[in-house]
């Protein structure tokens, strides 16, 4: 009788076990295979597209200031200087931008469509990549970046995917050794000033765009400096002086809550 319940506790133990690793296969390594090869197909199409960031860098005497010349004062012959967003823009043309943040693993093409749901679901390819997604711009936002506020979207994913690296800025630290971004527009390469960290959450009034009045204006840039965790080398005085002012905002999620937000804050050069 002993021997039949020990190996009626055993074979329920073998089915309880069997059981648990197909749920494990099924809910955990199956899906960060997926998200994985997922992740590993997204770089190499990055790896064709990406622009030639570091050569205009690197030809810049002023990487402050790298901008599309003015077209009308080109020859004929230099008017044909390739757009540096080309092979992204023919890839898709949905692409609004590129970003790159020397120093983590921000280095992304930028898209943007009629809402701000397709890209947490689907990569650059559109094809759906298992929750991966891949940074967009706020649908409401100019897509020349040239409001008040231009918002930026990206899941924060684990091997410090998409913006997980947006989160590092919390540690002041980090900010001073990596406060300079690039953004290319097809007007150029733009630099990035990061200067403001804030812990937030999804409903904040730090995501309105509808920013049209003076009022308005000094109303969001009092409400940027009051979130903020902290701010670096620009003060709200200067901000409001600046009236030709455009903000860059990358958003990602920080799982304290459901609605918790880092976002990461600078000046588009």
């Amino acid at each position: 009788m002993k021997q039949q319940t020990a190996a009626l506790i055993v074979l329920i133990l073998m089915v309880c076990t069997a059981f648990a690793c197909h749920e494990y296969y099924s809910s955990v390594y199956l899906p960060r295979e997926k998200i994985d090869k997922s992740a590993d197909k997204q770089s190499e199409l990055f790896d064709k597209i990406r622009p030639d960031i570091d050569l205009v860098l690197k030809e810049s005497d002023d990487p402050s200031d790298i901008s599309a010349p003015d077209e009308s004062t080109l020859s004929s012959e230099e008017k044909s200087v390739p757009d540096l967003l080309a092979s992204c823009c023919d890839f898709n043309n949905d692409t609004a931008a590129w970003i790159y943040i020397p120093g983590t693993n921000i280095d992304y093409p930028v898209m943007q469509t009629d809402n701000n749901d397709f890209y947490l679901h689907n990569g650059a390819d559109r094809q759906y990549n298992y929750e991966l997604g891949c940074p967009f711009l706020d649908y409401r936002c100019n897509k020349d970046f040239s409001g008040l506020n231009s918002i930026v979207y990206g899941h924060h994913m684990e091997k410090q995917l998409m913006f997980a690296d947006v989160v590092k800025y919390e540690d002041e630290a980090f900010m001073t050794d990596h406060q300079t971004g690039y953004l290319v527009l097809d007007t150029g390469v733009h630099t990035v000033r990061f200067f403001a960290y804030v812990k937030t959450s999804s409903t904040s009034a730090l995501y309105h765009v509808s920013i049209i009045t003076k009022k308005d204006r000094s109303d969001y840039l009092d409400l940027l400096f009051l979130s903020a965790k902290y701010t670096q080398g620009l003060t709200i005085d200067k901000l409001k002086a600046n009236d030709d002012l455009h903000l860059l905002l990358l958003s990602t999620c920080t799982f304290e809550s459901d609605e918790a937000r880092g976002i990461l804050v600078g000046v588009i050069e």
